[in-house]
């Protein structure tokens, strides 16, 4: 498994460190020799190894979780019972803190911003939220910063 390193000005940068920090705590996960099962529950060390333990795998065939799942589910375990990340910002400062200062910026700001569409209607209020945050005029910030503080402001409900 080969950990990829993150640029500190690239607009994944979460993600990227995320993903490198989970997988180098997985290495050896399948033969059940990898450093997250030390760092987890009991019961989140038994899932991992029912999920994705060689044995089991194989057991189960085509009904395993594919690629994109198993490092979803990995990264998620990760930023909440390893690293016991408080907040997106708690997560990003400890997984990609050599990231751009306006990365971090637009992420406190689209958190300040995300209730913004309850003045509008508490249903559906994040895609309110991202609607205003996009067609408002809002001095000090350029129209492509808007844009990606409304798809940031939207996926707060996974609406992306």
């Amino acid at each position: 498994m080969t950990v990829k390193t993150y640029a500190a000005d690239d607009q994944l940068a979460l993600s990227a460190g995320l993903t490198a920090k989970t997988q180098q705590l997985c290495l050896g996960l399948e033969s059940g020799a990898a450093d997250i099962l030390e760092l987890v529950t009991p019961t989140t060390a038994e899932l991992l190894m029912w999920w994705f333990g060689e044995d089991l795998v194989l057991a189960r065939g085509a009904l395993n979780f594919h690629a994109g799942q198993k490092q979803a589910i990995l990264n998620a375990i990760v930023a909440h019972e390893v690293l016991g990340a408080a907040s997106l910002l708690d997560l990003y400062r400890q997984v990609a803190p050599d990231a751009a200062p306006e990365r971090v910026n637009e992420l406190r700001w689209a958190a300040e911003l995300h209730e913004l569409g309850m003045m509008v209607s508490h249903h559906d209020h994040h895609r309110h939220s991202a609607y205003l945050m996009a067609h408002v005029d809002a001095a000090g910030f350029s129209q492509s910063q808007q844009r990606e503080l409304a798809d940031l402001v939207l996926g707060q409900r996974g609406g992306l």
